[in-house]
């Protein structure tokens, strides 16, 4: 057996022993959803429906390639707390959130139900329908949960209601009666209103002061609430008393059966999701719509869902009143949000990996931090205020990642979610192109122009025990990022350097594991004020920027065309160069530049924040070792296939599950990588899969020929040829798997490892030919 192959660089990330499951839309916190290490470490130890104890459904490597066309495989729940629900508000929130995913589900399911059985594309489509419906299942869950504390609150007051309604219902008849036995005789009674009316006007002529005159008022209007009750108006108020407790009444009852009718159609929802979403079609969007919901949200008042949220879940979740004398009101609590974790790390990826999976919510914020509920009116924030954009980021890099900062009013204000998701995307860049697991990497990144802020190294060293380099030409900028370093403790962890316009822009005196920049979008100020008379916000709104980070000479094609010329001299010094795009026809034109230059190993891929913005990114790298698809082909639309990579992950066999012996053909598999002369060949019996490294296509015809002859005495080989054959440098990797789904099983190649593409098709058709013959 072969021993694991060497790292091929010395601060190489990892490539971790977990599946990678990308978010939806790529890398959007609104979108998608995407679960880290840690969170599928904690969901294999959960219980999982019986078909997971199937072979191909338990997998923690990343090279294990998506599931058939017909089987995207079973849905994990991503982590979720208990909900603590406090205004009808947030039962709306929750149901927003379920019909978001939803439709994002659906559409995932049209499009696998339309991509090509057992495509790149269809394996592609299955991991992100794993990933959205382990989110949808979070958000529905929550949601029927609530349905059910609701019902139970309504039947608990179920009674309550009935003595209430019937005691309003007979309020009004009982007065009667009994001021019936001390009524005048019914002729005085019929006149009394006549009476009244007279008496009133003579109250007022012949009342000789002020306090004859309110008395005689007094008896007046005691007259007339008589009359009401005994007279002919009395039957008309004892009817609306009546009507008005049966509404009490039927109200209540109403929202119970509305609840626990709400509640079996979400659980069927559940049950769909669950079973892989395969019957999950546009119909099942009903079930969040309707005049239901609308009855449920008009019937439920904020004091009941406070009541069902605070008393009711806690009890629930076994969680009984605190005590101590640390403890805490037992007044009901507002929405929880997640913990932040207290170190950085692999193990927090599974809570950032979450976070802006949904819009923030204002006004829990508000609750947590004063300085922004100074700013919030009436549950909303004015985003052409530059005041509270500014205290938004302020608040937000607080609530979630513990970090303080102070940002000038005339540079940048940088939208959090948007730069969380650059650097998910480098940590998933990282992550898949090393045989080192993330924890045992030694990460130095560089951020190419960081700005005030120092967004990127402080929300990359709150995530991981990263370290950074940043640079700027502004020294106003620099000074504030200094500050920003210093208040969070940094000053160990990032480095500041001043550069000038014509300074290179990556130091060559270190060793980067990545390169980072968010160039100036604009070739001039008249573009920016052009291109912002096109949006619905002003040019100037919010917070501005100064010329330097809004302005360069070419745009930002040109100033990442910089950086490519300066990679291909330092080439692999930095093991991967990447770049945050503002405009979609950058990523042509910056793509075209790589091709030129013959750079084959690249990712692209599209950040998604909310409805509108959209950023793109680039990345490229001289080393051989290749990314995962979902983060080097991290855009679905057909119209940027042009720009994509080659896939990594392949199909080498497809058949039916009651055809294809399992057992056997793993076996296969792995005696087949050993009758190989790899440079490493590792199979993982309990995973059905195996790793190997080849220094040329050892697997070929012209190679058994060229090796027998070597056998026979060497005749017609040369030096040359023996030294290739001693030679350990890895031409290419990959691995192979075997997958099974519900009604197909699958053997899949994923290429790890190399830059010759002629190789790799070579290996693919090698093991479609041998795996084929070992599975009949």
């Amino acid at each position: 057996m072969a021993t694991q192959p060497p790292s091929t660089y010395s601060m190489s990330g990892a490539l971790p022993d977990t599946q990678y499951l990308p978010q939806q839309p790529p890398y959007t916190p609104s979108e998608a959803q995407m679960l880290g290490p840690a969170g599928m470490e904690q969901f294999s130890q959960s219980p999982r429906p019986p078909r997971d104890d199937r072979p191909g459904y338990h997998t923690t490597d990343p090279f294990r390639p998506q599931r058939v066309h017909s089987d995207p495989g079973p849905i994990a729940p991503a982590p979720s707390m208990t909900p603590m629900l406090s205004t009808t508000h947030d039962i709306v929130t929750a149901r927003s959130n379920s019909q978001y995913g939803l439709k994002e589900f659906v559409e995932l399911v049209k499009r696998r139900q339309n991509a090509p059985p057992g495509s790149t594309i269809s394996s592609d489509i299955d991991a992100k329908i794993r990933a959205s419906g382990g989110l949808l299942l979070k958000d529905l869950k929550g949601l029927r949960l609530e349905l059910r504390e609701v019902a139970r609150n309504k039947e608990s007051h179920r009674w309550r209601r009935w003595l209430v309604g019937g005691a309003m219902a007979t309020f009004f008849p009982a007065v009667k009666a009994i001021l019936r036995l001390v009524a005048p005789s019914s002729s005085i009674a019929s006149n009394a209103s006549t009476d009244a009316t007279y008496q009133s006007n003579y109250d007022l002529e012949h009342a000789s002061n002020d306090t004859e005159y309110a008395f005689r008022r007094s008896k007046t209007l005691l007259e007339r609430i008589r009359t009401s009750v005994l007279g002919r108006g009395g039957v008309a108020a004892s009817f609306a008393f009546f009507v008005f407790a049966a509404l009490y009444v039927f109200q209540n009852e109403v929202a119970l059966r509305v609840a626990k009718t709400l509640s079996r159609r979400v659980k069927k929802l559940v049950n769909k999701v669950e079973d892989g979403g395969f019957e999950v079609d546009e119909r099942d969007l009903k079930t969040l719509e309707g005049w239901r919901w609308r009855v449920l949200l008009w019937g439920s008042t904020s004091q009941s869902l406070q009541m069902t949220a605070g008393v009711k879940r806690r009890r629930s979740s076994d969680t009984g009143p605190p005590t101590g004398p640390n403890a805490t009101s037992s007044a009901p609590r507002a929405n929880r949000r997640p913990q932040k974790p207290r170190e950085p790390g692999v193990e927090a990826d599974t809570y950032y990996r979450t976070l802006y999976m949904s819009d923030p919510d204002f006004r829990q914020l508000s609750r947590e931090d004063s300085d922004f509920a100074k700013v919030l009116k009436n549950g909303q924030l004015d985003f052409n205020d530059p005041d509270s954009v500014v205290q938004l980021t302020k608040t937000l890099l607080k609530a979630d990642f513990g970090l303080t900062v102070e940002l000038p009013p005339d540079r940048l204000c940088p939208p959090v979610p948007n730069r969380h998701n650059y650097i998910l995307w480098l940590k998933d860049l990282l992550d898949t192109t090393s045989y080192q697991k993330p924890q045992d990497q030694t990460v130095k990144g560089l951020d190419i122009g960081t700005g005030a802020s120092c967004v990127y190294p402080l929300l990359g060293c709150a995530q991981r025990n990263w370290t950074f380099v940043a640079t700027d030409i502004d020294e106003k900028s620099l000074s504030y990022a200094s500050k920003n370093i210093s208040s969070n403790s940094l000053t160990q962890r990032v480095i500041l350097l001043h550069r000038t316009a014509t300074d290179p822009l990556i130091p060559t005196s270190h060793l980067l594991a990545f390169t980072m920049t968010n160039p100036p979008f604009y070739t001039s100020q008249s573009e920016l004020e052009a291109l912002a008379k096109k949006k619905s916000r002003p040019p100037h709104t919010a917070c501005t920027g100064s010329a330097s980070e809004m302005v360069t000479a070419g745009g930002e094609v040109a100033f990442v065309k910089r950086i490519i010329e300066e990679s291909l001299t330092l080439k692999e010094q930095v093991r991967w160069y990447t770049a945050m795009l503002g405009k979609h026809s950058s990523v042509e034109v910056v793509v075209d530049m790589l091709r030129d230059r013959r750079i084959d190993n690249y990712a692209v891929t599209e950040f998604v924040q909310g409805s509108k913005t959209r950023r793109w990114a680039v990345g490229w790298s001289f080393g051989a070792m290749r990314p995962e698809d979902k983060v080097c082909r991290g855009m679905d639309e057909p119209s940027w296939h042009k720009v994509l990579p080659h896939p990594v992950v392949h199909d080498v066999f497809v058949g039916k599950v009651g055809e294809i012996d399992l057992t056997k053909l793993g076996k296969g598999i792995a005696e087949l990588g050993s009758s190989l002369e790899l440079i490493s060949w590792e199979w993982d019996e309990k995973e059905t899969s195996g790793r190997g490294r080849a220094r040329q296509n050892v697997w070929s015809r012209a190679w058994r020929r060229k090796k027998m002859r070597a056998e026979k005495g060497e005749e017609g080989i040369d030096i040359q040829t023996r030294a290739d054959e001693n030679d350990d440098v890895c031409a290419i990797g990959f691995k192979i798997s075997v997958v099974a789904g519900r009604q197909d099983a699958k053997v899949v190649c994923r290429w790890v490892e190399g830059h010759d593409h002629l190789l790799l098709d070579s290996l693919l058709g090698f093991l479609r030919t041998r795996v084929g013959a070992i599975a009949k």
